[in-house]
Parts: C-alpha cells; structure tokens; sequence
C-alpha cells in the first residue's frame, strides 16, 4: 500500500471495515475521493445554509436600524413640541383662579 494509505490518520478513518486493508491503491484513493466529495457537499450546504442566515440578519439588522432612526426622530419631535409649550406656558399669565 502506498505512503498515502499508510498515514495513521487515513488508516483510523478507514480501519473501522476489513474490505479498506485489502484494497490496492486505486480503490483506496476511489473511496478516499468519494468520502471527500460528500464532505465538501455538506460544507457547501452548510455554507449556503450560513449565506442565506448572514443575509436573513443583514436584513433584520436594517430593519431594527430603520426603526431606531424613526423612535430618535419621534423622540426629537416631541422634545421640540414638549418645549415649545413649555415656552409657550411661560410666556402667557398664569389665570388667577377665584
């Protein structure tokens, strides 16, 4: 068996099943090959699935940025209002109650 073949890690990976001691080299690197393939597939899944959260808090993140920008403003216009009869009651006499 190859060099390839020979590395512990390999060998833990693929030892679990007789039928791995036995292959010659092109089988083993078939099998090594297939088993990488099909953990690429699910890291790519697992990346798509990640791609489409990021742009799922992207989005909710705006969201709550345009909101808090609309309570800032609300909050600066009743500031303004609150002030503005603040300085309107001072300016008028008090009424002299009987």
């Amino acid at each position: 068996m190859p060099t390839l073949g020979r590395d512990k890690t390999l060998r833990q990976l693929f030892d679990t099943d007789d039928k791995y001691n036995n292959m010659n080299h092109h089988e083993l690197m078939a099998v090594i090959w297939e088993k990488v393939e099909t953990n690429l597939k699910e890291i790519k899944n697992d990346i798509d699935k990640l791609a489409i959260h990021c742009q799922e808090l992207t989005h909710q993140y705006k969201d709550i940025h345009q909101k808090k920008d609309e309570i800032y403003e609300q909050g600066q216009y009743f500031q303004r209002v609150v002030s503005a009869e603040a300085v309107g009651h001072k300016s008028r006499p008090h009424s002299v109650r009987k």
